[in-house]
């Protein structure tokens, strides 16, 4: 298995972020995207992202399975493209 994984915190040219998302608002994650977030190791969150506000740090998902929305915080939670 092979995904991707980006981390909020620092970007895809491992150049650390100054309250910003640069690495993230260049490669994803877009509304329609299947994601799952992790945080110390541990799945916490799988669904499809319908909004994203990443100049505040944050996107919401359509969890699978359950249904529930969710807001996700990048500063918490890596997330891994599906």
């Amino acid at each position: 298995m092979n995904s991707r994984v980006m981390d909020s915190r620092i970007t895809s040219t491992s150049v650390m972020n100054s309250g910003r998302h640069p690495g993230i608002e260049s490669m994803g994650p877009r509304p329609g995207c299947s994601i799952q977030a992790w945080r110390y190791d541990v799945l916490h969150y799988q669904g499809v992202v319908e909004e994203t506000l990443l100049s505040s740090g944050v996107l919401w998902i359509r969890e699978d399975g359950l249904g529930d929305r969710k807001m996700i915080d990048l500063q918490e939670y890596r997330l891994r493209l599906c």
